[in-house]
């Protein structure tokens, strides 16, 4: 009986190790789905730069973001956060995704650096900085560290290929 037993639990340790070191990748994470998830504040008023019902000063649709190449990137609003099941808030958060797969491509050899320009209006500019290094894993791709600074600090935390931060505007 005892030697039944070992030999069923040797079964479902080879069995369970082979599902989390081995087994085939359900969905494939890929850097190319890396995104940017912002909220714009206020620094001396701590107050949203992009309320959901409140007036405000800024337009979201007046917001634009510039890669240092030049090239605009594609914004997605939302008053929620990146989850689609959390819960409403009372700002909007912006998205945007950043990784190039042809662009940052040396992203695998070494940290890459990239400057990001922000035109809140036509008068109001900022400049944020998104720094990251990717690596391949046995399902896909992933980034290895991606860190958000903002003003020479660092503001962003990242998680799997996101990368979310709180700006606050001078």
């Amino acid at each position: 009986m005892r030697n039944v037993l070992f030999i069923i639990g040797i079964t479902i340790s080879c069995s369970l190790s082979s599902c989390i070191s081995g087994g085939p990748c359900e969905e494939p994470i890929q850097v190319e789905s890396g995104v940017i998830s912002i909220v714009f504040k206020d620094k001396s008023t701590d107050k949203y730069l992009y309320p959901v019902n409140s007036p405000s000063f800024y337009y979201k649709d007046s917001l634009k973001i510039y890669h240092e190449t030049g090239d605009t990137l594609h914004l997605f609003w939302s008053p929620r956060l990146l989850q689609p099941s959390a819960p409403v808030t009372d700002h909007f958060t912006l998205t945007a995704y950043f990784f190039d797969q042809k662009r940052d491509l040396e992203s695998y050899q070494r940290e890459v650096c990239r400057k990001y320009y922000i035109h809140y209006n036509a008068t109001e500019r900022d400049t944020i900085q998104l720094c990251f290094k990717t690596r391949d894993t046995k399902c896909g791709s992933e980034f290895e560290r991606a860190q958000l600074y903002h003003d020479g600090k660092s503001v962003g935390n990242s998680f799997l290929n996101s990368v979310s931060a709180d700006i606050f505007k001078d």
